[in-house]
C-alpha cells in the first residue's frame, strides 16, 4: 500500500476508533480507503508483479 494512502487509512482508522459508536470493522486497513484509492493499490501490485518478470526475462 502506496505510504501516502496508508496514512490516509490510518488517519481515518483513528477517528473511527475514537468514535467508537461507528459499526463496522475497525481492524483492516483497506476498509478505510476511499474506493479510488484500491484502484491505486491494485495498480502498483500488478506493477511490481510484472517488474519482477520482466527482469526475470531480460536477465534470463
Amino acid at each position: 500500500m502506496p505510504n501516502k494512502i496508508k496514512g490516509y487509512a490510518e488517519m481515518r482508522q483513528r477517528t473511527a476508533l475514537k468514535d467508537s459508536w461507528l459499526e463496522g470493522e475497525k481492524e483492516d486497513l483497506l476498509g478505510f480507503v476511499d474506493f479510488g484509492m484500491l484502484t491505486e493499490i491494485r495498480f502498483k501490485q500488478i506493477m511490481d508483479e510484472l517488474e519482477k518478470t520482466r527482469n526475470f526475462i531480460a536477465h534470463n
